[in-house]
């Protein structure tokens, strides 16, 4: 999914933040101002809206957790997992997916849901009866009713929710194509997200709940942005199926040694119009020297190293040589990066580049048109 901020990592899984949270960060507190209007002062209103957010986004997290936990104890590998307003939405390879992941990770993230459902109802109901503390109830109920719309929501079968993911791995059971399937289930979510904005725009406009409204519109607008881009994907996917990252890779870098001081390579940097140098050691990668790691002073270029300077190997994405081209792409686009180190057996062999990927995109889709 794009338009996401890097949270770390969970089971040594890549966690990632989906700018929906920001939305409804913003969203949830002023709706929570109007509900406790006259009980409540509007910064206990607004306090009491972040605290729902807080508690809501904790929510997201187990239901999350709990779906990638028995994954992995599937042996399905997560290659990183997006949290949105209406879920996370996890990313397996092509390669890696099965029918019956597809349905373990839909009845998961289901069922995981329905408990915190349960939670919060009963403890809702538990604190109404022996306390009178209405604030706290009143955010339980919330918690219970946000959950319960999580359970709803992704009953929609559109990919990626939970509903579609039941639905395309029926498809893929009875037509043996999981791209095709992925299309057609992604195209059903677009159209669905769509018919929500709409309805929500009718309720907002006409019916004259804004409130409602505006939160239909959010979920539509969600589901059609969330539904395309796995549309996309699936079709970026079908283009470049049977190629690995062999096809694409490069072996025009240039390799520098960590040791060198940025005073000594600085001119050549600048005039070879290379955005990236590769660090190696007997052929081991290092790490990486881009051009957004040499903004130092002038007065440190004597004295800072490449070493110093350079992304290290442990926290760069790298791949293997029968790595898909499609996942490489995926992986580049998710954590906004130029370029993916093919490493085999430790040793660095070259570099698949963005731009050379997307050119051969291009250049498909002009020989098919």
């Amino acid at each position: 999914m794009p338009h996401t901020l890097s949270l770390g990592t969970v089971f040594h899984i890549p966690v990632r933040l989906h700018y929906s949270w920001f939305v409804a960060s913003g969203l949830m507190p002023i709706g929570l101002i109007f509900y406790f209007h006259g009980a409540y002062t509007w910064w206990q209103g607004a306090v009491f809206g972040l605290i729902t957010v807080l508690l809501f986004f904790v929510c997201v997290c187990l239901r999350e957790i709990a779906r990638t936990a028995v994954t992995l104890a599937w042996h399905v590998p997560v290659r990183s997992v997006t949290l949105a307003v209406f879920g996370g939405v996890p990313r397996i390879t092509e390669a890696d997916t099965r029918i019956g992941s597809e349905l373990l990770m839909a009845a998961v993230g289901m069922l995981a849901s329905l408990v915190l459902t349960a939670i919060f109802y009963l403890a809702y109901n538990i604190l109404s009866i022996t306390t009178d503390t209405s604030a706290i109830a009143e955010i339980l109920r919330w918690q219970y009713f946000f959950n319960l719309m999580i359970v709803i929501f992704n009953l929609i079968p559109g990919y990626p929710l939970d509903g579609g993911r039941f639905l395309r791995a029926i498809a893929w059971a009875a037509s043996r194509d999981l791209n095709r399937s992925t299309r057609i289930t992604s195209l059903m979510g677009f159209v669905i997200g769509i018919l929500l904005i709409l309805t929500g725009l009718v309720l907002l406009i006409w019916a004259n709940q804004w409130f409602t409204g505006v939160t239909v519109v959010f979920a539509g607008w969600l589901l059609q942005d969330a539904a395309w881009a796995m549309r996309r994907q699936a079709r970026i996917r079908n283009a470049l199926r049977g190629l690995d990252a062999r096809y694409l890779l490069t072996d025009d870098y240039t390799p520098i040694k960590e040791q060198l001081t940025f005073a000594v390579i600085r001119d050549y940097i600048i005039n070879s119009g290379q955005r990236c140098f590769m660090v190696l050691e007997e052929g081991e990668l290092l790490g990486i020297l881009t051009l957004k790691d040499i903004q130092i002073p002038e007065k440190r270029w004597g004295n800072t190293t490449v070493g110093q300077m350079m992304t290290p190997a442990s926290n760069l994405h790298t791949a293997k040589p029968n790595e898909p081209v499609a996942s490489l792409l995926e992986t580049m686009e998710e954590f906004d990066i130029d370029q993916l180190p093919v490493l085999d057996d430790g040793k660095l062999i070259g570099i698949v580049m963005r731009d050379r990927v997307l050119r051969f995109l291009k250049a498909r889709a002009v020989l098919r048109a």
